[in-house]
């Protein structure tokens, strides 16, 4: 790397140190060798876009964030605390809140009905009501939200879930996206509990297919 760039690699550095984010020197290097004039803001727009597994990654989530520690007396899973901030992609998300299935009341039609032949003492056919009862119907509807993601730094992934609302993240929210997560967030069998004040859209997305973490998000669905 020529001398200008390579002076060039601390305030970069400085620059993502300044958000939070961890980057590696090669990373920077290779950015710096493609366009030597590239602003700080433009390589900050590089790594929004990129897949962090892809891009020298730089572990900053603990390396047991993942793991589920127990107790070894009562032998249940031990509660514990991450603190600091941690620039994640999201790899997955979705809503996991289990669907509440409701049955309408049963609702009671009348019909007036001939009886036949059989008429009253003044010539007129005798009329009487009958009654139906409707179906029951069953409606599904969702309890509260609930979002499951699955983030990572590019090395380590752990899984995480919307304890309280979360304005800023949605079903929808780009594969990708980067977080910058702030502690302290609880961790409770290998599953970070989040809230809104821990979490800072960055921007950013990927393709889909990159990320492969998927079957990450069942694993939660089927442990309820």
């Amino acid at each position: 790397m020529s001398s200008g760039c390579l002076s060039r690699l601390t305030p970069i550095k400085e620059f993502f140190r300044s958000k939070f984010i961890k980057v590696s020197d090669q990373w920077v290097t290779n950015q710096l060798t493609a366009n030597s004039g590239i602003s700080n803001e433009s390589v900050y727009q590089q790594w929004l876009a990129s897949d962090l597994k892809a891009i020298s990654p730089v572990n900053v989530l603990p390396n047991d964030c993942n793991q589920i520690k127990v107790d070894q007396i009562s032998q249940k899973p031990n509660k514990s605390t991450l603190n600091g901030k941690f620039a994640v992609q999201i790899n997955s998300i979705e809503d996991i809140s289990r669907p509440k299935v409701l049955s309408e009341a049963d609702a009671v039609d009348e019909e007036v009905v001939s009886s036949g032949d059989e008429e009253t003492d003044n010539g007129n056919t005798k009329l009487f009501k009958r009654t139906k009862a409707k179906p029951k119907k069953e409606v599904t509807k969702r309890g509260p939200r609930m979002l499951a993601l699955v983030v990572s730094d590019g090395i380590t992934e752990c899984k995480a879930i919307e304890y309280n609302p979360i304005e800023c993240l949605s079903p929808s929210t780009p594969i990708g996206t980067k977080l910058l997560l702030s502690g302290p967030i609880d961790i409770y069998a290998a599953v970070m509990l989040l809230n809104a004040r821990h979490v800072t859209v960055l921007g950013g997305s990927i393709p889909l297919e990159s990320t492969g973490s998927q079957h990450s998000l069942f694993a939660i669905r089927s442990s309820d």
